[in-house]
Order: C-alpha cells, then sequence, then structure tokens
C-alpha cells in the first residue's frame, strides 16, 4: 500500500472513530433521558437499558481502539474488537488490568479506584452488561421455554433503583396524584 493510500486509510478510519464516539454519545445521552421517563405510568425499561448498553460497549470498544492505536501505532483488527463481545463487565476489567494507566496522577488514582470498588456501578454495569448479551431477549427466552433463561432485566433494573432510593414516600396517598402527571 503506498503511503498516500495509508494515509487517506487512516483518515478514513479516525473519521470513523469520530462517528463511532458520536453515536455512543447519542445513546447514552438518549438512555439516560429514557430513564428520567420511567415512572408509575410508564415502566418501559427495555428502551434505556437497550441504549445505555449499546452506547457504553461502543465508548468502550472506541476507548480499546484509542489506546491500541497510541500503543502499536495501528488500529486494531476485527477479530480484537469481536473478542470484546458485548459483555461489559469483561470490557469493565479489560479496562482495569490492560488500558488504564493512573500514572500516580491524584485523579487518576480516584477513578481508578472508583472503577474497581463501586459497588453500585459494577451492579448497573452487570445487569447492562446481561442485558446487552441475553437478557434483551428475556421475554423469548421465556415464550420458546429456554432452560437457562437470562436475568429479568426489568425487575433487577427495578430492584437496583429501590436499593438506590426508598419509593415508600412516593406510594403515600397524597403523593399519588404526582405519580400520574
Amino acid at each position: 500500500m503506498s503511503p498516500q493510500a495509508s494515509s487517506a486509510s487512516d483518515t478514513m478510519r479516525v473519521m470513523a472513530l469520530i462517528q463511532e464516539l458520536e453515536t455512543a454519545r447519542e445513546l447514552i445521552k438518549a438512555g439516560f433521558g429514557e430513564l428520567q421517563e420511567i415512572r408509575m405510568s410508564n415502566d418501559f425499561y427495555h428502551l434505556p437499558q437497550q441504549l445505555l448498553a449499546s452506547g457504553l460497549e461502543r465508548l468502550l470498544k472506541c476507548y480499546f481502539c484509542l489506546v491500541y492505536e497510541a500503543r502499536n501505532g495501528a488500529f486494531p483488527d476485527k477479530n480484537f474488537v469481536k473478542s470484546i463481545g458485548h459483555s461489559l463487565v469483561k470490557a469493565k476489567q479489560m479496562v482495569i488490568n490492560n488500558y488504564f494507566e493512573s500514572n500516580g496522577i491524584p485523579l487518576l488514582v480516584a477513578d481508578l479506584s472508583f472503577l474497581q470498588n463501586d459497588v453500585l456501578l459494577d451492579e448497573i454495569i452487570g445487569i447492562l452488561s446481561e442485558f446487552g448479551k441475553m437478557a434483551r431477549y428475556y421475554n423469548l427466552e421465556i415464550v420458546v421455554g429456554s432452560l437457562n433463561p437470562p436475568i429479568d432485566p426489568n425487575s433487577e433494573w427495578e430492584r437496583l433503583e429501590t436499593k438506590i432510593e426508598d419509593p415508600s414516600p412516593y406510594l403515600q396517598p397524597d403523593s399519588l396524584v404526582y405519580c400520574f402527571e
């Protein structure tokens, strides 16, 4: 391949990576927006989970491509990215073990500690990871009588929400009016 062709190819890859990062950002933003719409009259968790799982997976794969390119002088091949799969849990461990260097910088040390130790983050990543791998088809797995159905993503997310915020104040008779507005 000539140097000009290689340069053009690299430019296309960088542009595609920028577009993928923008897609990831928009999916994550939309996912958080959809989560804000969840209430007693709207319990459609599938859409925000789909958006967040896809957005985070894309973001992490872009991150791996950038670090790989910085370390090796070239972007990874398709097999590298495909080997990551859809597991956000696996991708998070890859970040921690192989793709995160704090270099003693206090803010980065704190970020690494958060990634390694935050229980709530682990639960969120776990739910979204299972959703992205298998649970997005939870209902169809039940319909076809799967012997090993995945987690029920709705009930797992509701359990997580309840753990984060006690819903009982919202269930008082005088507050029910606000739930349905």
